[in-house]
């Protein structure tokens, strides 16, 4: 939970505006770490439904630039919808 905490601070740091334009921090990413993160952060949930999420991190993934929490939540948003709106047991493959 304190993780969770320190992400969302993460976030709403992220959503400040300057001049109207969105902030975003440029860096380059590792996706499989942020792909491996959003799953960890939605472990809970998944298991409270019975489900399973598989992740094939051995495939060749380039190095991208983007903004890690911003990324982070559109991976972790995808994988809650998908936990979220299953009506069965959610088989979740990435």
């Amino acid at each position: 939970m304190i993780r969770n905490c320190g992400e969302c601070t993460k976030c709403c740091e992220g959503y400040l505006h300057s001049e109207g334009e969105l902030k975003l921090k440029m860096e380059q990413l590792n996706m499989v770490d942020v792909i491996e993160e959003a799953i960890y952060s939605s472990t809970l949930s998944l298991e409270n439904k019975n489900g399973t999420i598989e992740f094939n991190s051995t495939s060749s993934i380039p190095l991208i630039m983007g903004d890690r929490n911003h990324l982070l939540n559109v991976i972790t948003n995808l994988i809650d919808n998908s936990i979220k709106y299953s009506n069965e047991a959610p088989r979740i493959a990435i």
